[in-house]
């Protein structure tokens, strides 16, 4: 019978069989330190700069035969430190776990550990799929196009160099077509498998047998921003690549190595609140100014469209983007029998399609935009934020 690596701390397999705890109790407990570890979707920090993984109590039911075994199993792993539930103070001043209301899951992270204490734990092929099998597909159409078109992939024999849980997750969620595909709860964003697996992990595999291109739009959530403001200086900022690194010299990040950070300052800086003190959070505030001041009218727009609630902006944002790409986009390529996935701002297809989608693309962004964007070819990269608003 065939294994499965699975990749977790050599502390946790010595206090288990210190514990003496039977084989099924050690076999459920690191599939579900497994599974929290190798969670794909992240919620934004906290205060405290912790980052949650929102896990579904469903998912874990896998991992062993009994309900009541998976929550001992997670007791425990709790109890010896080696994941964190995030808690809250209850109305009767009781400390729960910090479960959203009506909604039958919790926040969880795994506690740090260093690299050296990752040891390799193997599982039997069907223990691993039984652990990881739950799969959800929306029932609208393009949720199950995009199921349709996520059976076209096949893995291919080349290798990673990066080998851990999440990785690992994703690898075989792809190759199973298992996971979720459905739109956003609060957003009309489609998520799924392919949108939580990183750049590495998508160059493992071929679509409908050939290597895929991909297209997306350059600064997507600036750009549509300054459209919105009707900013044209945003927006051949944009056009021009000068917004992200103008926003890494102003906090002192190298502009090529830390592109990333200085996108997700201005990521909070346009889904997050309007912020009034810079002592509580400098870099953010920092960025409020810049914008500000460099684009008073993005600026004015923005602190409009966010009162009363800011977050009611980040969705009409991401419906925009959802709009574009999945109503607009990949819709006319399902009419025209072109398979394809996105990516929230990305198209993927096989690269025989290639020449037709980005005209498509082009089409469909330049009766939004105008001649105001850019369109990237091949950037092969995760287009997943993590302050995103599922």
């Amino acid at each position: 019978m065939s294994t499965r690596d699975i990749y977790i701390p050599q502390s946790l397999i010595d206090t288990l069989k210190f514990h003496r705890r039977r084989k099924e109790f050690i076999l459920a407990t690191v599939l579900v330190y497994s599974i929290i570890d190798g969670w794909s979707i992240r919620t934004k920090a906290d205060t405290n700069g912790k980052k949650w993984r929102q896990i579904n109590r469903n998912h874990f039911d896998g991992c062993a035969g009994k309900r009541n075994t998976v929550s001992k199993a997670i007791e425990w792993l709790e109890l010896n430190n080696f994941i964190e539930i995030k808690k809250r103070i209850s109305k009767k001043g009781e400390v729960i776990n910090d479960n959203k209301k009506g909604k039958y899951s919790n926040r969880y992270r795994t506690k740090g550990k260093p690299k050296k204490d990752r040891t390799t734990f193997q599982v039997n092929e069907d223990a691993y799929h039984e652990a990881n099998a739950v799969t959800e597909t929306g029932t609208d159409w393009a949720s199950i196009e995009t199921r349709n078109n996520l059976a076209l992939l096949t893995l291919t024999d080349q290798l990673i160099k990066e080998k851990n849980n999440r990785t690992n997750r994703a690898i075989w969620t792809i190759e199973n077509n298992a996971g979720t595909v459905r739109r956003g709860r609060h957003v009309d964003r489609l998520y799924s498998e392919w949108c939580f697996a990183n750049e590495e992990v998508r160059r493992l595999f071929l679509f409908d047998g050939e290597p895929f291109e991909s297209f997306d739009l350059g600064s997507a959530q600036p750009t549509i921003v300054g459209k919105l403001a009707d900013d044209k200086e945003l927006m051949t900022a944009c056009m021009n690549d000068q917004l992200y690194p103008a926003i890494a010299e102003l906090l002192g990040y190298d502009p090529i190595e830390e592109r990333k950070k200085a996108k997700q300052k201005f990521y909070r800086y346009c889904y997050g609140p309007i912020l009034k003190d810079w002592k509580k959070q400098p870099e953010a505030y920092s960025v409020q100014d810049y914008i500000s001041k460099t684009f008073p009218k993005t600026h004015y727009y923005a602190v409009g469209q966010k009162n009363p609630d800011y977050r009611r902006f980040a969705r009409h944002m991401q419906n925009l983007e959802a709009e574009i790409f999945i109503d607009g986009i990949f819709a006319e390529l399902v009419q025209l029998g072109i398979p394809a996935l996105t990516c929230h701002d990305g198209i993927y297809c096989p690269i025989s399609h290639a020449s037709q989608v980005e005209q498509i693309c082009r089409k469909h962004l330049t009766l939004f935009f105008g001649n105001h964007f850019v369109l990237n070819p091949s950037c092969h990269q995760s287009l997943v934020d993590y302050v995103c608003i599922s």
